[in-house]
């Protein structure tokens, strides 16, 4: 078994079809290790990787990336990789890491402060899902979303790697919850990120053609996701003067407009999202082109 060492090319690892099962594949120059492993608890890597590939199962996977304790054969920070309830795997010294939810509606959790020595770019790649929620992915980091294409783009956080992302149904960041249920992802946003009393802006808009929307609070885009898998939205200003806007189509749209109280109530468009607001002063209905109602 290879331990440590010069760098090589590449480094994949794949759980097995049981607890404490895996496969390890080392490769440089043409040249493979493959290690085959069963009952084991968690294993530690700090072989020297170019890029380093982690593979989920066809089943619908919980997949968390957090940081490691370190010490014993480690120098420098580490970060840990679990899925589902498998073995974790404990790692530095990789450049690149990739994540593979492959087939399934998977949930990748990425809850890493600061970056594994040596980590320079992180990928997920969410793969074919098995429901309309899709896969999801959430960083637990304050961040902001950059959409490059109907479920891919990057999330920039401080202090942490790029994160490129693709085949992903449903990407938020610190300050969003998603919660399954048997009409879809309910989706919970809080403003007062920064400091209580903030003045909050939250602006959600559509895309006609690809049918993914984003929710931007204060300027960045905190919730990437396609249409059908959330069946609804609740923002909460909290403190402060807060404004909720809800952008339309080039279309003609709908909009209904129900207030409760003065600051809360649920606003929506027709045959798409609905956003159950509270602690909102002001609730602006941007039509765009269209005949509107």
């Amino acid at each position: 078994v290879r331990t440590g060492g010069s760098a090589q090319a590449s480094e994949i690892y794949s759980i097995g079809l049981n607890p404490g099962e895996g496969v390890i594949q080392i490769s440089e120059g043409g040249i493979s290790q493959t290690v085959v492993f069963e009952d084991v608890l968690a294993v530690r890597d700090n072989v020297p990787a170019a890029s380093f590939t982690v593979n989920g199962t066809s089943a619908n996977d919980t997949i968390t990336f957090a940081a490691g304790v370190g010490g014993g054969i480690f120098t420098g920070t580490t970060g840990k990789i679990a899925v589902d309830n498998s073995d974790s795997i404990e790692f530095n010294n990789k450049a690149s890491l990739t994540i593979n939810g492959m087939a399934g509606s998977d949930a990748i959790n990425l809850n890493h402060p600061s970056a594994p020595l040596g980590l320079t770019s992180i990928t997920v790649n969410g793969g074919d899902p098995s429901s309309a929620e899709g896969d999801r992915l959430h960083l637990q980091s304050a961040g902001s979303i950059l959409p490059s294409a109907a479920g891919g783009g990057t999330i920039v956080a401080p202090g942490l790697p790029s994160i490129a992302f693709s085949g992903i149904e449903v990407a938020t960041v610190a300050g969003f919850t998603v919660v399954p249920t048997v009409d879809g992802l309910e989706v919970t946003a809080t403003g007062d990120r920064n400091f209580a009393g903030q003045d909050d802006a939250f602006i959600i808009d559509t895309d006609a053609i690809s049918q993914f929307l984003t929710l931007t609070l204060n300027g960045s885009i905190a919730l990437y996701a396609g249409r059908a898998a959330i069946a609804g939205i609740s923002a909460s200003g909290l403190a402060g003067n807060d404004s909720l806007t809800l952008t339309g189509t080039a279309n003609g749209d709908t909009f209904n407009f129900s207030p409760a109280t003065e600051d809360t109530g649920i606003v929506s468009i027709a045959g798409g999202i609905t956003i159950d607001y509270a602690s909102i002063d002001l609730i602006v209905l941007n039509g765009l082109g269209g005949d509107d109602t």
